[in-house]
């Protein structure tokens, strides 16, 4: 399980930041691991940054640039994209 939450760091950054739920299989902790070690080694211009990570028992945080005005979906593709 995901859910995505807007934060505000000490130095008042805002962050979007990615909370995901422990599954019980170790595939979701080799996704996560490998995942993060893609997203610290890209830089593009159209990539949110990697602030950072936290793992909390059996919870798992990622912190990234917040962007304002929705999604990137809606920002590339606007209201093109049927639900």
């Amino acid at each position: 399980m995901l859910i995505c939450l807007q934060g505000v760091l000490p130095d008042g950054e805002q962050v979007a930041v990615k909370r995901f739920m422990r599954m019980s299989s170790q595939v979701s902790d080799d996704e996560f691991w490998n995942g993060l070690g893609i997203m610290r080694r890209i830089f593009h211009k159209n990539m949110v940054e990697l602030k950072g990570y936290c793992i909390h028992a059996k919870t798992k945080f990622l912190v990234h640039e917040f962007v304002e005005n929705g999604s990137l979906a809606k920002t590339l593709f606007g209201n093109t994209l049927t639900q």
